[in-house]
């Protein structure tokens, strides 16, 4: 290798460590303002690629070293090489799915990326087989690229789109990097120098890329989920006043039907509640009633005995139930509930206590698919629900 090529490579390898260390520095403490599992995988992945360059830089120079130096600098560095991309995939995964993966599966990835570097050192005795080892090192690196590109990025939880596409783009970028490197490593070693200065400058830029993309995604998730919890705040708002109107209601108007009337009026603004009901069970009789029953689609049911309706399986458990259709089918499937009226979209009820038992239910459905109820909207309308119990007992 030329002095000329060397100091290229040197040039190369110092701007790419420096690069992963700032961006270990950048994502650490973006993890200690956000408090997300997976900044910190990030920035320990840029950290170990910045021992694997310098423990490859260090090794070069220590070819003659005698034991135990040049074993210590192979495990570190293969070792660092692996934990890089194992805390990559770690990270990505966390991020796309919004919850930090199993602490089983972390320790699993970790203990598996030491273990392969570990398993390194024994071969990695200089010349071209130690050349041949990074090539693997390479391979690995870019099937765990690819794999995070189109299986992770590509079914990513959420509506983020410009830093997923970018995080996609960037990471297929790097595979097909480390496959170059590898296929040229294990197959093509004569040629091998010819093409190092340009595979040098697209290794760069490709780290370069990642960083650029994973940051974006990241302030893209942030400002996605600030959003989000102020939309919920709003919405949580509006619940309390929805909550302050059906209590003033329960004091100023004395017509049962009325007061319904005025409760599924002040739940149109705090969730989905076009079609709302409310069902009260009488134990003397056995008989299920409905007092108040606005529907779309549905009359109002006539008093019956218990069936096995998602109403009566909210009696039954006496917890809410949000069923989407696979829940529904679920249930369905176990023999829990039936089909009494029209197959909805979601369907959405809680329980009404009085007196420390189920005195009936209120629910909420929808059909069309354009309008539906999510786990904040059940939160917000079991707080209704429970001044709803009290309107009712009160009356």
């Amino acid at each position: 290798m030329t002095s000329e090529l060397r100091t290229i490579l040197l040039a190369q390898s110092l701007g790419q460590a420096v690069l992963a260390l700032a961006l270990a520095l950048i994502l650490e403490s973006f993890h200690r303002a956000f408090g997300r599992g997976y900044l910190r995988d990030w920035a320990l992945s840029w950290l170990a690629l910045a021992v694997y360059i310098a423990g490859a830089l260090a090794g070069m120079r220590h070819l003659g070293e005698p034991w135990p130096i040049r074993p210590a600098l192979h495990a570190v560095t293969y070792g660092a090489s692996y934990l890089q991309v194992a805390w990559l995939v770690l990270g990505t995964l966390g991020l796309a799915r919004e919850a930090p993966p199993s602490r089983r599966l972390a320790r699993l990835v970790v203990a598996a990326a030491v273990a392969a570097g570990l398993l390194t050192v024994p071969f990695a005795i200089g010349g071209s087989r130690n050349l041949a080892l990074g090539g693997i090192r390479c391979l690995v690196a870019g099937l765990a690229y690819l794999a995070t590109a189109t299986l992770v990025l590509g079914r990513a939880a959420g509506t983020i789109t410009i830093g997923r596409r970018f995080g996609r783009v960037a990471l297929t970028l790097y595979a097909l990097d480390q496959f170059t490197y590898a296929g040229l490593a294990l197959l093509l070693l004569p040629q091998m120098e010819r093409f190092l200065p340009l595979l040098a400058v697209l290794d760069f830029v490709a780290t370069a890329l990642i960083g650029v993309a994973l940051v974006t995604w990241l302030l893209e998730g942030e400002r996605q989920r600030q959003r989000r919890a102020g939309e919920l705040a709003a919405r949580r708002r509006r619940a309390q006043e929805c909550v302050y109107r059906i209590s003033e209601a329960t004091r100023t108007v004395r017509d049962l039907p009325a007061l319904f009337r005025s409760i599924h009026d002040s739940l149109r603004g705090v969730v989905p509640s076009r079609n709302f009901y409310i069902a009260l069970f009488d134990r003397g009789s056995g008989l299920l009633s409905f007092p108040y029953f606005a529907d779309e689609k549905d009359p109002t049911p006539s008093s019956k005995l218990l069936g096995r309706g998602l109403t009566e399986y909210v009696l039954r458990t006496g917890q809410p139930l949000l069923a989407p259709p696979e829940v529904f089918r679920s249930l369905r499937a176990a023999g829990e509930v039936e089909l009494i009226a029209s197959d909805s979209i979601d369907w959405l009820g809680a329980p009404l206590f009085g007196q420390g038992q189920v005195i009936g239910v209120a629910a909420i459905q929808t059909y069309d698919e354009t309008s539906r109820i999510s786990p904040e909207d059940r939160d917000l309308f079991v707080m209704v629900s429970e001044q709803i119990a009290s309107a009712i007992a009160e009356n």
